[in-house]
């Protein structure tokens, strides 16, 4: 399996004139992810009581090493933190009011040691973390956007190691069938974006995938909401 590594997916209001004076919410898609992507896949992380846009849930220990590292185990023994966590999963450390950290389970040995997709220096800290599920089906992947403006979409394809990096933003009104807002393609790194008319959906979901992967990809994305 090739690796792709979408770092985040996340919602995002166009900036007018009220921006300042506008709430804002970020609702992410996936992160740092490993995802055999030759078909759409629609993904989205979800905080407490299954909402993308929702606070993340609370890790249940302290995590170690106190230095800079991939690998992560509980402080206490026998505290397992990482029981209800699965591969892929974002985890969250605010480090500073100016400093939080997002990183994704590549590895699960057991419930008490994880790799994560880069290096951080938690020092102990306790732990926030998302839920991924990822599937290709026309229910997956979904985040509710009606009571939102406009949403935008951006994505960067940092490592190229494919053909093509394909993106597809769908929408749809109430429980109907979904429509195709934008197919877009790269064939070179790069960035690009999709804008969602305002006040039109109740739905939107986000497909990625690779045509002829050659190796690992990494690609930053993301979506926000403001109202």
């Amino acid at each position: 399996m090739k690796r792709i590594s979408i770092l985040t997916l996340a919602l995002a209001l166009v900036a007018g004139a009220g921006w300042a004076q506008t709430k804002q919410s970020v609702a992410y898609v996936t992160w740092a992810d490993n995802l055999a992507a030759t078909s759409y896949t629609y993904c989205a992380m979800r905080g407490q009581s299954g909402n993308p846009f929702g606070e993340p849930y609370l890790g249940t220990a302290a995590i170690k090493p106190d230095a800079a590292a991939t690998a992560f185990t509980g402080v206490t023994a026998g505290t397992n933190p990482f029981a209800s966590l699965a591969v892929g999963d974002m985890l969250i450390v605010r480090r500073s009011p100016t400093a939080t950290d997002r990183v994704a389970i590549v590895a699960k040995a057991d419930a008490a040691n994880v790799t994560v997709s880069s290096t951080v220096n938690w020092s102990g800290h306790q732990f926030r973390w998302m839920d991924k599920t990822c599937g290709t089906a026309v229910t997956d992947g979904w985040f509710g956007v009606g009571v939102f403006g406009t949403i935008g979409v951006q994505l960067e394809w940092v490592t190229k190691a494919a053909t093509s990096l394909e993106m597809q933003t769908e929408c749809a009104i109430g429980s109907g069938l979904p429509v195709i807002v934008k197919e877009q393609s790269a064939t070179a790194s790069g960035q690009w974006a999709t804008v969602v008319t305002a006040g039109v959906y109740d739905r939107c979901r986000v497909g990625l995938k690779l045509t002829t992967d050659t190796g690992d990809q990494v690609v930053n994305a993301h979506i926000a909401t403001k109202w």
